[in-house]
C-alpha cells in the first residue's frame, strides 16, 4: 500500500508542476466557442508524458469561459493533485 501512495505522490508531484494552456477562440466577455472537456485535459497530461484515466479528472462540466482554472486529479491511495489549467483567447 506504501508503494502506491508513493507512486501516486510522485504522479501527483507530476500533475502539479504541469500547466496546462488552452488557446481558444472565444467571443463577448470571455464566453468560449468550444470548450476544455475532460478529454482534452487527459490529452494534455498523457503528452505530458503521464498516464491518467480521464474519468479521474473532477471537471464537473466543460471549461467554456477564459481564465485560470485549478481542477482536482483523483489519484490512487487517496491522493489528490490539482491540475492548473489557463485558457486564453486565441490569436484569430
Amino acid at each position: 500500500a506504501e508503494k502506491v501512495t508513493q507512486a501516486s505522490e510522485v504522479i501527483k508531484g507530476q500533475i502539479e508542476a504541469l500547466s496546462c494552456e488552452f488557446a481558444l477562440r472565444s467571443g463577448e466577455e470571455g464566453k468560449l466557442f468550444g470548450s476544455v472537456t475532460t478529454m482534452e485535459l487527459a490529452a494534455k497530461i498523457s503528452a505530458a508524458g503521464i498516464e491518467i484515466d480521464r474519468k479521474k479528472i473532477q471537471l464537473d462540466e466543460p471549461i467554456k469561459n477564459l481564465g485560470d482554472f485549478e481542477i482536482p486529479v483523483k489519484l490512487p491511495a487517496g491522493v489528490v493533485a490539482t491540475l492548473k489549467v489557463v485558457v486564453v483567447a486565441s490569436e484569430e
